[in-house]
C-alpha cells in the first residue's frame, strides 16, 4: 500500500513513501561475513566489518566493526591516526605492483603507518 502503484491494483497515495530502488553503497577493504543483511540504502565504509549473522540498520563508518540484531558498534579496528592514514593513503587504488612489493606491511599497520613515503608514491 505505501509502495510504487505498480506493485497494486490500486493504490489509494499519490506519494510512493517505500523506495526499493536505494542502493547500498560498501566501501575498499570491506569484510562482509556470512548471513549478513544490509538495509537498502546504507552505506559500509572503506575497512569496516559487519560480524556473522548481524543486521545493519545504520551507515557504518571506515575501519569500525560492527555486529548483532540491529548491528552495533562494537570496536574500531585501528586509531584515529591509523584509521586517517589508511583512508589517505587508499592502498587499494595502488597498482598490483605497488601491492606486490609491499604486502607484507599490512601484516602490521604500526609497519605500515611508519613507511609514510609510500603514501607519496
Amino acid at each position: 500500500m505505501f509502495s510504487d502503484s505498480s506493485y497494486f491494483k490500486k493504490n489509494f497515495f499519490d506519494k510512493d513513501y517505500h523506495n526499493p530502488y536505494r542502493q547500498v553503497s560498501i566501501g575498499n577493504d570491506v569484510w562482509i561475513c556470512s548471513n549478513a543483511v544490509i538495509a537498502d540504502g546504507i552505506s559500509i565504509g572503506d575497512g569496516a566489518v559487519i560480524a556473522a549473522n548481524s543486521v545493519v540498520t545504520k551507515d557504518v563508518e571506515p575501519y569500525t566493526i560492527v555486529g548483532g540484531v540491529p548491528a552495533k558498534f562494537i570496536r574500531k579496528r585501528f586509531d584515529d591516526n591509523e584509521i586517517e592514514f589508511l583512508l589517505k593513503t587508499k592502498w587499494w587504488d595502488k597498482s598490483l605492483e605497488w601491492i606486490e612489493k609491499n604486502a607484507n606491511l599490512f601484516l602490521n599497520i604500526k609497519d605500515f603507518v611508519s613507511q609514510d613515503h609510500l603514501n607519496h608514491e
